[in-house]
């Protein structure tokens, strides 16, 4: 987990006051484990912040910056966006992004196109930070490079040209882009049933459940004990709350069973349990024994590596 990364769908929330550059970590995994506690993702906290390594090389290296001056820090900002993720709980929000999003401002480079650096982060206005050794792997090495310039993406108006750099509103969708050619801005649709041609085509909490490629209909996900499509499009997203699933036979979102149940492919375990030989079995923590195909897996954070379940490294400041 890098700290310029927004957490997704996070629950709980670290609370209090606004966080300085060295409580940061903390608060953040404090956000991250409240989240997978609270909706069946890990047992419990002290698992959960055993398996997950907050303090990266790069988030060491972006703690040094801040104090050097390299990269600018709202602690403000970054208590919203943090706080603003709890807030969602395990409840799916929809496609559109929030306007005015705390998470892609509380961190703020200062080096100018050319100058030195080590991870995005560093350069100033939304630059990127292209190694200078070939096959330099960032995310596990310290990889001199040189700020280059970047491509923010900028908001147009409904009815405006848009890409990934030219980007529509909260109540917009760009319809029609590809690789290669620019789509146009255009209103999501408000009433669940109605066609859609896109899979972020509609308000939020909505979805487009495409029957082919750009046909389909919007559709409300379903909440806990409600109606829902067993046949949906993309099943994770068939119910609104992340600790169910869509049962097949009763047409209704349906918790997911605890370790020890009988579970199947129509029965799906809690996130924090893998189904094996028909029975839920706990993800493993640091040191177990795991199986990447047939499962056990391991808690959110660890790597099955070498059928064991293996911590990230702790990291050191690139600076």
């Amino acid at each position: 987990m890098v700290l310029g990364a927004s957490l997704l769908g996070a629950c709980g929330g670290g609370g209090g006051g606004a966080p300085s550059i060295d409580d940061l970590p903390a608060y953040v995994l404090d956000t991250e484990c409240n989240y997978e506690t609270t909706c069946n993702q890990v047992a419990d906290e002290a698992t959960c912040k055993a398996s997950i390594q907050v303090m990266d090389h790069q988030s060491e290296t972006i703690i040094a910056d801040v104090k050097a001056g390299i990269i600018k820090y709202d602690a403000d900002a970054a208590k919203a966006c943090y706080d603003a993720a709890a807030a969602e709980g395990c409840t799916f929000p929809g496609f559109h992004t929030k306007d005015n999003n705390p998470c892609s401002t509380y961190l703020t480079g200062t080096v100018a196109v050319g100058g030195a650096c080590f991870v995005d982060l560093e350069c100033a206005d939304h630059g990127n930070c292209n190694p200078t050794m070939s096959g330099c792997d960032t995310s596990t090495t310290c990889c001199p490079g040189t700020c280059a310039v970047g491509t923010p993406a900028t908001e147009v108006a409904i009815g405006a040209a848009c890409s990934e750099t030219s980007q529509c509103p909260v109540n917009g969708y760009c319809k029609g882009a590809t690789s290669t050619a620019m789509g146009t801005c255009t209103a999501v649709v408000t009433t669940a049933g109605a066609a859609c041609d896109s899979f972020d085509a509609c308000a939020n909490p909505m979805i487009c459940n495409l029957t082919s490629q750009t046909a389909g209909t919007c559709y409300t996900p379903g909440a806990t004990g409600g109606t829902c499509n067993p046949a949906f499009f993309v099943p994770a997203y068939a119910c609104l709350d992340d600790r169910d699933y869509c049962d097949a036979a009763s047409m209704k979102c349906t918790a997911r069973v605890a370790v020890g149940a009988t579970c199947s492919s129509a029965i799906l375990c809690q996130g924090l349990a893998s189904c094996v030989n028909t029975k839920c079995v706990a993800n493993g923590a640091a040191g177990a024994a795991c199986n990447s195909n047939n499962g056990p897996d391991c808690v959110n954070g660890l790597s099955c590596t070498n059928s064991v379940c293996t911590a990230a490294p702790a990291g050191a400041s690139c600076r």
